[in-house]
């Protein structure tokens, strides 16, 4: 299965949003927490813009996972089909240099 630049944005923020809802932490504390606005994470979870590598670095030390979790949807696959299918076929700008 293929994931584009939007499917992948989605599968990150829902695994970012189910992560904190394990955790038992909403959104605006994650920001908080993190120094972020409330506007800057909502953005990011509902999809609207991706999470960088930063952010989700941030996220995953908040919440003491290991960043590869939030490619693990389990309705998109396990995180290795997930990540094998995004780097097979990145979205444009973000493959390899030729």
């Amino acid at each position: 299965m293929k994931y584009g630049r939007e499917d992948m944005r989605s599968v990150v923020a829902g695994e970012v949003r189910a992560h904190l809802a394990r955790r038992g932490i909403s959104g605006n504390q994650a920001a908080l927490r993190l120094g972020w606005t409330q506007p800057y994470m909502s953005r990011r979870l509902s999809g609207n813009v991706a999470f960088n590598v930063a952010d989700l670095a941030a996220i995953a030390r908040l919440l003491q996972v290991p960043v590869t979790r939030f490619f693990d949807s389990p309705d998109a696959g396990t995180e290795g089909e997930v990540m094998s299918s995004w780097i097979s076929s990145p979205p444009r700008g973000l493959g390899a240099a030729a």
